[in-house]
């Protein structure tokens, strides 16, 4: 996965459709985007600002906030913190399930001690997709529906 802060590799998304298949045991969703250039957007020096791009697709102006590369670093390296904190723990708690035994109510911990590292892998993902550029807060519900901000395919 791409870490960049380069704002160059991130596009303005707009949902131009959306298709759901449902199965016996699961339902699948997949989403087409037509993504456009986030154009002259750059990071400011410090902190987060909010700017506003336009939307080819639809027409209208999308207001960003925009964090800058210091800030983006720090929620990274936040996010991964909080990953080995919630990681380490919950491996011990799956040792000591095994060796207490399998097969007695300590399997259960195993089975909640699996569930729970999967859990904590969701924070090294957010550390590692942070982009440091999404929808405005006060960007109304609608827009915030049909736009997204995605990694570049360039």
């Amino acid at each position: 996965m791409d870490r960049s802060t380069d704002m160059a590799k991130l596009d303005l998304g707009h949902v131009v459709g959306r298709s759901t298949k449902h199965r016996i045991n699961s339902t699948t969703t997949v989403t087409q985007w037509a993504l456009y250039p986030l154009g002259g957007v750059r990071r400011p020096a410090d902190g987060t600002y909010v700017t506003s791009v336009y939307c080819r697709r639809c027409g209208r102006a999308v207001r960003l906030s925009v964090d800058s590369e210091t800030v983006v670093l720090k929620k990274r390296r936040t996010w991964g913190i909080w990953g080995w904190s919630l990681t380490c723990p919950a491996l011990v708690m799956i040792l000591i399930a095994f060796v207490v035994g399998f097969g007695t109510a300590a399997g259960g911990s195993l089975i909640g001690g699996g569930a729970f590292v999967l859990l904590t892998g969701l924070a090294f993902g957010a550390a590692a997709s942070d982009t440091g550029a999404r929808i405005a807060k006060g960007e109304p519900r609608a827009s915030r529906k049909i736009h997204e901000i995605r990694r570049s395919l360039r």
